[in-house]
């Protein structure tokens, strides 16, 4: 079984995208198998990869959990699984905030307490 290594933080700004990045190619390069998830719906390490227009790609790690969530069958990895380098990776979207979205009304939403202010 292979070790899972997460880089994640709710901060924005603090590196995440670009140590995931550097850590996956080191990890390649002394001849580890890698594969990078990006999980966050900036796509932000998806760009690192050299995608450019994220939107275009057919199905994303978004896409992936909502088939999941919706049970739904799953693309065959070949269309999902994307690699540069020695690296593979599954790209984000913007599908990836649609999933929030769905998990937050389908998951015990009517338990949630809201935060907007008194008065």
């Amino acid at each position: 079984m292979g070790k899972i290594i997460m880089c994640g933080s709710f901060k924005g700004g603090v590196g995440k995208s670009v140590t995931t990045f550097n850590l996956a190619y080191s990890l390649a390069e002394i001849g580890k198998k890698v594969l990078a998830v990006d999980f966050d719906s900036q796509a932000n390490l998806t760009t690192c990869f050299g995608v450019e227009d994220v939107e275009a790609l057919p199905v994303t790690i978004g896409h992936l959990m909502m088939a999941e969530i919706e049970e739904e069958a799953l693309p065959e990895t070949v269309d999902y699984i994307h690699s540069r380098n020695g690296v593979d990776f599954i790209p984000s979207s913007m599908v990836l905030s649609a999933v929030d979205s769905k998990l937050r009304l389908e998951m015990g939403a009517e338990g949630m307490l809201s935060t907007t202010g008194c008065g």
